[in-house]
């Protein structure tokens, strides 16, 4: 420990805490992946799924549409 920093030799998956190595980017256990080690608990950090975010965002637009076109004029 060098000034209260922990320095870990692997990651944790955070979906089924195996012990991973730094640069492994897919946990061989459970297939799934993982992003980047958090320094203050070794877990390795889920990825942000881009994809669902991107989908919610066009339903509430569809939704928003939708209002706009059935009840507003």
């Amino acid at each position: 420990m060098a000034s209260g920093v922990t320095v870990f030799q692997t990651k944790k998956c955070p979906y089924c805490y195996n012990h991973l190595g730094l640069d492994d980017q897919i946990c061989y256990v459970c297939k799934k992946r993982v992003g980047k080690i958090n320094p203050k608990t070794g877990m390795a950090k889920p990825p942000a799924d881009w994809l669902s975010y991107v989908l919610s965002l066009l339903a509430f637009i569809a939704l928003w549409l939708y209002i706009w076109w059935a009840f507003l004029p």
